[in-house]
């Protein structure tokens, strides 16, 4: 049965795995970026590590954000319509987290222009519906 109106629950409130990993696409500006703030508040013995994800290097904002981390917070060069690009961010999030693997992936990453990546496939229906970087994740698995 679904709910009319859902609770909302802050952020703090959400419970957590002990030691958990994320990995959150779209982190250099708004949602994103928030998310990953909002991680990097939490003690380590409920978010050991964060790998947050962007096309081009960190915003001024996030790198405040992993500078302040304490080497909990990571950024990965990603871009998720790139399969190779996708395939290097999957190493280097395997070689940040070795062992302890990756427990959440947030798939925030999205554009609203129209325009085909050079492996032909439209970024908006990529990006905003399919997730490339989850079709890779469900590959492996």
């Amino acid at each position: 049965m679904l709910v009319a109106n859902p609770p909302i629950l802050p952020f703090n409130s959400l419970s957590f795995a002990t030691m958990s990993t994320y990995l959150v696409t779209g982190s250099g500006r708004g949602l994103g970026l928030a998310i990953v703030q909002e991680l990097a508040k939490l003690p380590a013995d409920k978010v050991s590590k964060v790998l947050a994800s962007s096309r081009s290097g960190p915003s001024t904002e996030l790198q405040k954000v992993i500078d302040a981390s304490s080497d909990r917070v990571f950024w990965l060069q990603l871009d998720i319509v790139d399969i190779e690009s996708v395939k290097q961010a999957a190493s280097r999030a395997e070689q940040l987290l070795g062992d302890a693997g990756l427990d959440f992936l947030i798939n925030n990453g999205g554009v609203i222009n129209w325009q085909s990546a050079e492996n032909g496939i439209d970024k908006m229906y990529c990006l905003n519906h399919r997730f490339c970087l989850t079709d890779l994740s469900m590959a492996s698995s």
